[in-house]
């Protein structure tokens, strides 16, 4: 199904595509040892957020995890991801 509606919205004549704010988006990459406290961080805002852990092929390690949110919240997550780190 996903293939079709691919298909059609290439078709589509320039209209905005209809955005299902309930879908999940990646927000980040983070290495994996920083996700679970990423995740943690983010539901402490409000916002529901997921880890999936990435395969890097090369070198045949999972080493990087994806943080997806739902895209009705991107914005907001996104200020939690890209914050400065504070001075230790």
């Amino acid at each position: 199904m996903g293939l079709w509606r691919s298909f059609v919205r290439l078709l589509s004549r320039g209209e905005p595509p209809d955005l299902d704010p309930d879908e999940l988006v990646e927000v980040g990459v983070v290495h994996l040892h920083e996700g679970p406290l990423l995740i943690a961080q983010l539901e402490g805002e409000g916002i529901e957020a997921v880890g999936i852990e990435s395969y890097d092929i090369a070198t045949r390690v999972r080493n990087r995890m994806r943080i997806m949110v739902r895209r009705r919240d991107v914005e907001r997550a996104s200020r939690v991801v890209n914050a400065p780190e504070p001075d230790s």
